[in-house]
């Protein structure tokens, strides 16, 4: 009777296969943390804002996905756009300035509106890798 051998393939292609869950793993890791460096500067929480509600479409805020933060601050409108004007602007010019890798992975933008109460309701929206 033949016996057949088929533990040198099966083993062959259960070690490609775990090659490839781990390298896909490290790379989705790192392209997450990648993320969270670049939005978490591109959309800065406003300093004494109330955090109103977050959500996140992947595993965690402001990596791979979506992320909508939005604040309340008792500051008006006008000086919030500045803060901002001044934060973001300032990143994304030393990030083009130095050619930082991975900068345009990252998109975020921030929509100050009036609460209604003279204060002020920030909203930040960033994507990455989408």
């Amino acid at each position: 009777m033949k016996r057949l051998r088929l533990r040198g393939p099966a083993l062959g292609c259960l070690v490609v296969l775990g090659a490839v869950i781990l390298c896909g793993g490290i790379t989705f890791f790192a392209a997450d943390r990648i993320c969270y460096g670049n939005l978490s500067r591109r959309l800065p929480i406003y300093p004494n804002a109330t955090v109103t509600s977050r959500t996140h479409n992947l595993f965690t805020e402001f990596g791979m996905g979506n992320t909508v933060v939005v604040l309340d601050s008792p500051d008006p409108p006008d000086n919030v756009r500045s803060w901002y004007a001044v934060e973001t602007g300032s990143y994304v010019r030393e990030s083009l300035r130095n050619n930082t890798p991975f900068f345009r992975m990252a998109q975020g933008s921030a929509t100050i509106n009036s609460n209604g109460s003279g204060g002020s309701q920030i909203i930040l929206y960033g994507t990455c890798v989408n």
